[in-house]
């Protein structure tokens, strides 16, 4: 335990230096940690090591894995299968009472679970093989625990609300887990996938759920009347006040129990001090509290009392102050009264009587009883337990300064809990692997997966249109995309089923327009939503698509190819420089977007043959004239840069595409040095329809 002290004190300092993983001084700390893991220690010790881990990983970096500390003994080796079994100890027979206490602790090994899980998947090839099938079957070790412990939240084993922060945390490592291990799916995985998709919806409570709440409610208060009681019932029962009287300063919303009124069983006076206008102001102060009395026959039960609340205008509180002599308080100082110590504020001064009659009377109570009250409501509030036996429902106001001072010592962890479009966004990666297999992709449909994907993308869409901030990065969108164009991709019978991706490309048709003609729209975001939507077109096209909209929606596929071309148009500049040929400039954008840029180009090539509005655009635009004066003018493509090479070699299959599609396309193309472009470059397609056409002219 001593060295463990020593060497927490010597990594607490690491963050305030720069080190590296080649450093000398940082081997031999890797070595010395690596012999305190292997020992045979406490679980405390064990969890002290692993924080030890994660400091000298955030520091260092992850490439202290990489340690061969000696033949067939890898330190990434000692990490993982230390990993696995605190994983499993964390987990196992967690409950709400211990769940606190561990969730620091898991949270922290989560996290260097999936730094390790990283570091495995970039530079795996580095370790020896024997090591790396060791490391390999501990990982699945480990994602087969996770996956345990969250089938047994699901199957509501385990008494978790199934948004428990522990649950949402381990659903994010599972999920970058599964993102980077080809590991098949598993049954236990498919069977946990419409758990997955319910942490991911938005929950909003319906009416009948708002009104058991409020049952609930009633039935707290009929525990509240018991409290006053301390154990002798009446024979009739407590009155259940409307919820709509209950006065807010009154009610503990956090707590299980609620202070309820004092018991008015016996009448006793006592001197005060106050005056009548000292009376009033208290009165004020607390809301005005208003009891009607019990009749003068039966002064001892309870159950006949009725609440109300009512404020009483200072006139009265003029008017019972002069009636009386000797104004009294509500309640004793230290404790609820019970029935047989009788509360202290029945004198004459609260209470008026007429002969037959119950005039309405005024709780009396001075600055002692408030703050008394005051102490009750902070002493109740911290109790947040089931009601106690009715012989032990009384909370003493001395109770206050003990929960204070323990408050004060302990110390409480903030737990981050994900938002459901948090909880989305960790399984996207691993929806894209999963949704390969057709087994799977099936599983996700029944399990409305992609239902839940789609109104994300529309939630995402209109924000966008209007302009508004998301809390959500670009990349969840663009993840969502992603998965569905890996459904039209992989299984286009599944993609022409689904009825949320035909509304998906309805509102693409009718809102992408706009979206692309805004002053600044997200690229990454836009141009990967214009390759699906070209996706989903050409899958509208099939002739076993019964619900196409494509003819419901003509007149808005003309906007589409326009302003889809015009921003395909953007990411390039030709300019003109002086004694040289015109050069090809790429934004400095093309790092993050050349990938969906030549996948849109790609989707417009499969369109051009056989859409009129696509040859239209096309033909209307200065795009295809543009590029085919920059390849007359170019002497060798070989000494461009590969984003430019990238460039030309799609748009040189879309003037080739274009060509064997339409004769307007074609003579475009003539007529802007296509022939000078043919001999260049050596393009036998285009030379083909070229030749082909001109003899038809002639």
């Amino acid at each position: 335990k001593l060295y463990v002290v020593y060497i927490f004190q010597v990594f607490s300092y690491l963050q305030q230096i720069e080190i590296n993983a080649q450093m000398d001084w940082v081997i031999k700390l890797v070595q010395v940690l690596h012999k305190l893991i292997r020992l045979k220690l406490a679980p405390d010790d064990c969890q002290g090591f692993l924080s030890l881990v994660c400091v000298l990983v955030s520091t260092a970096g992850p490439h202290v894995f990489n340690y061969d500390i000696r033949e067939g003994c890898h330190f990434l080796k000692t990490v993982v299968a230390h990993i696995s079994v605190e994983v499993y100890m964390l987990l196992d027979c967690i409950n709400l009472n211990n769940v606190s206490d561990r969730y620091s602790q898991l949270d922290s090994v989560y996290k260097l679970l999936t730094t390790v899980v990283q570091f495995v998947a970039e530079t795996g090839e580095s370790i020896d093989f024997d090591s790396m099938i060791v490391i390999y079957r501990k990982l699945v070790n480990i994602s087969e625990t996770i996956m345990e412990f969250l089938s047994s939240v699901a199957n509501q084993q385990i008494q978790f609300q199934r948004n428990h922060t522990v649950v949402l945390i381990s659903v994010r490592t599972l999920a970058a887990m599964l993102s980077e291990m080809t590991e098949d799916a598993t049954v236990k995985l498919v069977q946990l996938l419409p758990f997955f998709n319910l942490l991911c919806q938005n929950v909003e409570y319906s009416d009948e759920v708002v009104m058991e709440v409020r049952n609930a409610a009633q039935a707290a208060w009929v525990n509240i009347k018991l409290m006053d009681m301390d154990g002798t019932t009446g024979s009739a029962g407590p009155a259940l006040p409307q919820l709509s009287c209950i006065p807010e300063h009154t009610v503990d919303k956090s707590s299980n129990q609620q202070p309820g009124l004092p018991s008015h069983t016996g009448r006793r006076q006592e001197e005060d001090s106050e005056t009548a206008d000292q009376v009033c102001d208290t009165l004020s102060a607390l809301a005005n509290l208003q009891i009607e009395a019990p009749s003068s026959n039966d002064t001892t039960n309870i159950s006949d009392f009725k609440t109300d609340v009512k404020l009483p205008t200072f006139s009265q509180c003029d008017d019972a102050g002069e009636s009386q002599t000797q104004p009294s308080t509500l309640i004793r100082d230290s404790h609820l009264c019970p029935e047989d110590e009788l509360c202290e504020n029945n004198s004459s001064s609260c209470v008026v009587e007429d002969t037959g009659k119950i005039s309405d009377s005024y709780i009396c109570l001075s600055q002692k009883n408030i703050d008394n009250y005051a102490s009750f409501l902070a002493s109740t509030k911290t109790r947040h337990v089931k009601p106690q036996h009715l012989s032990r429902r009384k909370v003493s106001f001395t109770d206050t300064s003990f929960i204070q001072q323990k408050s004060q010592d302990s110390v409480v962890v903030d737990q981050w809990k994900p938002a459901p479009n948090d909880v989305l966004g960790f399984l996207l990666p691993a929806y894209m692997l999963l949704s390969d297999n057709q087994i799977v992709l099936e599983v996700m449909v029944e399990s409305q997966i992609f239902l839940t994907i789609v109104n994300f993308l529309k939630t995402s869409l209109s924000d966008l249109l209007e302009g508004k901030s998301s809390d959500y990065p670009e990349s969840t969108t663009i993840n969502c995309l992603t998965v569905v164009e890996q459904v039209y991709t992989s299984s286009p019978p599944t993609a022409a089923q689904l009825e949320c991706f035909q509304e998906l490309f309805e509102v693409c048709l009718l809102s992408l327009p706009n979206l692309l003609s805004m002053s600044e729209p997200p690229a990454t975001v836009c141009l990967k939503l214009l390759e699906v939507t070209l996706s989903a077109y050409r899958l509208q096209m099939r002739e076993t698509q019964k619900k196409s909209s494509l003819a419901r929606l003509k007149h808005s596929q003309s906007r589409l190819f326009k302003a889809g071309i015009e921003y395909l148009s953007t990411f390039y500049e030709i300019h003109q420089h002086k004694n040289r040929s015109q050069l090809l400039d790429v934004s400095d954008v093309w790092t993050l977007v050349g990938e969906s840029w030549c996948g849109c180009v790609a989707g417009l090539c499969t369109l051009v043959r056989s859409v009129e509005d696509l040859q239209d655009a096309l033909t209307r635009s200065d795009m295809l004239p543009e590029f085919l004066s920059y390849l007359a003018n170019c002497d060798d493509l070989s000494n461009c840069s590969d984003d430019v090479e990238r460039v030309v070699q799609s748009m040189i299959s879309l003037i080739e595409t274009a060509a064997e599609g339409s004769p307007l396309l074609l003579r475009l193309i003539i007529e802007n040095q296509g022939q000078t472009v043919i001999k260049k470059f050596s393009l036998h397609k285009l030379e083909t329809c070229v030749h082909n056409f001109l003899q038809q002219t002639h």
